[in-house]
């Protein structure tokens, strides 16, 4: 039986997985590596699927076994540091991040992921070096100054996280994520009137009421636990329907 060509493969997992289907786009890519060893898109895309499904152990496995075939691949060193922070190991999402920075420092993934890798173990003053060498080659970039603008608050500079988020939140582009990060920082400031106002944008009025309970807890913890509650978890974020 003639073996279907690599492409075919990928793009019917692609289909696949585009429709919901993520355990069948899994197994479509499993067979396309089985089929084609040496080829690393099989691999990199089962990771990707596998993260969309919460598989993290799984597409961190995926990811390194690109990286195995092909050391220097970036795009691999980026999403193994995410699924990484995912799993809840800030040390070796840095140290991937690091290894993407030394093949190429003008990477603004990299340089951001060091950023949040630190943030996540509570260590603020080092990640926001990263977060300003990503802005000097990325002014604009929203992502940076959001997580700057996070990382402020969390080592307690909250009028300058207050000022950033403000542009961050305004910007016309900016996400529900984005402004409602805003919202947070309110929140960690203790100026619940204005995080009310901003969760508003959004949200239900039981969603907003759910994130100031949320924000008053925040309040008690401290260090890498607050960092980690404060940045992976937010109850709500999505815009009202």
């Amino acid at each position: 039986m003639e073996t279907a060509p690599v492409e075919t493969l990928l793009r019917v997992a692609a289909t696949t997985r585009a429709s919901g289907n993520l355990a069948s786009a899994a197994v479509i890519y499993r067979r396309a590596h089985e089929l084609y060893p040496t080829q690393t898109i099989p691999l990199f895309e089962l990771g990707r699927t596998l993260n969309a499904a919460g598989a993290h152990h799984e597409a961190a496995e995926a990811f390194r076994a690109v990286l195995t075939i092909k050391p220097d691949d970036a795009d691999a060193m980026r999403e193994l540091g995410r699924t990484l922070l995912d799993l809840g190991q800030p040390q070796f999402a840095y140290e991937t991040f690091e290894k993407l920075a030394q093949l190429d420092p003008k990477n603004i993934a990299a340089l951001n992921g060091m950023g949040v890798s630190l943030d996540r173990a509570g260590a603020h003053r080092a990640a926001q070096i990263h977060y300003r060498e990503a802005l000097a080659l990325a002014p604009e970039s929203r992502s940076v100054r959001n997580n700057l603008g996070l990382s402020m608050a969390l080592a307690g500079e909250h009028d300058a996280a207050i000022a950033l988020l403000k542009d961050v939140a305004t910007d016309p582009g900016a996400s529900p994520r984005e402004r409602q990060n805003l919202a947070l920082v309110y929140g960690l400031a203790g100026n619940s009137e204005a995080a009310a106002k901003v969760g508003r944008i959004d949200l239900t009025e039981p969603a907003v009421q759910n994130n100031l309970a949320y924000y008053s807890y925040l309040q008690t913890l401290s260090g890498a636990a607050k960092a980690n509650a404060a940045l992976t978890g937010q109850p709500e974020s999505e815009p009202t329907p």
